[in-house]
């Protein structure tokens, strides 16, 4: 692994807990830190990053999350060990964090990746898949919903589909880029909000249920291409990810308040 790992943290833009949280995680991927050890106490773990104790709380409730740790009561936090799948998408999502990825790359992927997913949806969804897909747009319907929930719902259709494909290969990449999907469509749904949206996942979903393969990739495809539109609106300072994969902008709005909550100091 290349870069430094020890010492204070100083990343500004990304909040304390997620930055221990990714070098933690970079060392369990990395084998730096073997299932069955235990991560130091949180003193410890406190002093080497330089932030709080409940900093490291709050780290460990992300590395638990992940499903890369788990608690042991009276003995500690402990490394897991993962499923191949997991490990691999974890790793990926931390190289990609490395590279200059912007939101037209993420674009450029889905329409190879997700045309023929849904595709191969439409050949092999089970009724269970389907009964997912129409909760996920009911959910979308909710015009309580918030733009949370909003993502939470379109980010379930779309990975009800990656799995009604039946090829673990293709769910294993869509895992991979969960993260930046969550903050394109948080842009593009915050935009035009889920009317838009809910116009293409009728469509799929009705090709997908008829099990209408040809029908299913076009119908992807004009849904992209609304996503693509809305992309084309934004100035480009916005169609970059931070570090933590999401918008820029975003995460500069959302940095102000963590500032407040996460600043270091010992405890």
């Amino acid at each position: 692994m290349s870069g430094d790992q020890s010492g204070s943290i100083a990343q500004p833009t990304i909040g304390l807990s997620e930055q221990v949280a990714d070098v933690l995680s970079e060392r369990i991927i990395d084998g730096e830190l073997l299932p069955g050890t235990f991560l130091p106490p949180e003193p410890q773990l406190a002093e080497e990053f330089g932030v709080s104790r409940t900093v490291v709380r709050e780290a460990t409730k992300v590395l638990i999350a992940k499903g890369l740790v788990e608690v042991q009561r009276g003995r500690g936090v402990v490394v897991r060990e993962p499923a191949s799948e997991e490990t691999v998408a974890q790793a990926f999502s931390l190289l990609l964090r490395r590279r200059s990825v912007t939101f037209w790359h993420l674009w450029q992927m889905r329409v190879i990746l997700e045309t023929e997913i849904a595709s191969l949806a439409a050949l092999n969804r089970t009724p269970a898949q389907l009964y997912t897909l129409r909760q996920s747009m009911l959910a979308m319907e909710n015009p309580d919903a918030t733009l949370e929930d909003l993502v939470d719902a379109d980010m379930e259709f779309h990975y009800t589909l990656a799995r009604a494909a039946a090829n673990p290969l293709l769910e294993l990449i869509f895992q991979a880029v969960t993260g930046l999907m969550r903050a394109s469509r948080k842009l593009t749904l915050g935009l035009t909000g889920a009317e838009r949206a809910m116009r293409g996942h009728v469509q799929i979903f009705a090709a997908v249920e008829q099990g209408d393969s040809t029908t299913a990739r076009e119908m992807m495809r004009d849904h992209l291409e609304a996503v693509r539109e809305d992309l084309e609106s934004q100035p480009a300072s916005a169609l970059v990810f931070d570090q933590r994969g999401r918008s820029m902008t975003l995460a500069q709005h959302e940095s102000r308040d963590r500032t407040l909550t996460h600043a270091p100091h010992r405890p």
